[in-house]
């Protein structure tokens, strides 16, 4: 869809991704990226009872809602940029959860210029330290839930959600998701991102 080729393999140490691109013409010029890769443990390392959370995908909810992590790429958008007033889809997979397990959910969607300002304003009183999204919910909540199934021996479960964009303005923002379960270690993933 829109040009976008999206291919899977297995990292197991740090790597460097080199991406090139060729034009079938001599009339533009060639494109080439380098990045550093550090990718995430293998599921079959996390701890027995502890709970961990997947990248926050983020795609134009006017879509249909991505069910598996192949639909989710071909929804996402290519960058950390995010158009302005677009309802905004989230997708993301829980490790380990068990089926039933009571579970509270924060999403925190915090606007980077505006929380310096409301970190100073709340320790003086003079201003609410008030999110720009702040949704909590326990488990099953708003939004959708895949399928689950085992890899490795661990329960996977997609999850998406849709937020209302037209709240966040133009700047750069920090998304902040935590699960919480009593008793048990809890699971943050947080991702950046600019709306423009």
């Amino acid at each position: 869809r829109d040009g976008r080729v999206a291919y899977g393999f297995p990292l197991r140490e740090q790597a460097v991704l080199s991406i090139e691109m060729v034009p079938d013409s001599g009339r533009v010029p060639a494109g080439r990226s380098r990045y550093s890769v550090v990718p995430p443990a293998p599921l079959s390392e996390l701890p027995r009872g502890e709970i961990a959370l997947s990248d926050i995908a983020l795609y134009d909810a006017r879509s249909d809602a991505p069910a598996t992590v192949e639909d989710a790429l071909a929804l996402m958008f290519p960058s950390g940029t995010v158009p302005e007033g677009v309802k905004l889809g989230l997708f993301w997979e829980v490790y380990g959860l068990r089926e039933g397990e009571p579970v509270d959910v924060e999403l925190r969607v915090e606007s980077e210029a505006e929380g310096i300002l409301r970190r100073l304003g709340g320790l003086t009183g003079l201003m609410s330290t008030d999110a720009a999204v702040n949704i909590r919910w326990r488990l099953p909540g708003p939004g959708g839930q895949g399928t689950p199934f085992l890899e490795d021996d661990v329960r996977v479960q997609s999850h998406v959600l849709a937020i209302d964009g037209r709240s966040l303005r133009r700047g750069r923002y920090t998304m902040t998701l935590k699960f919480t379960r009593p008793g048990a270690p809890s699971a943050t993933a947080i991702r950046e991102f600019e709306v423009r």
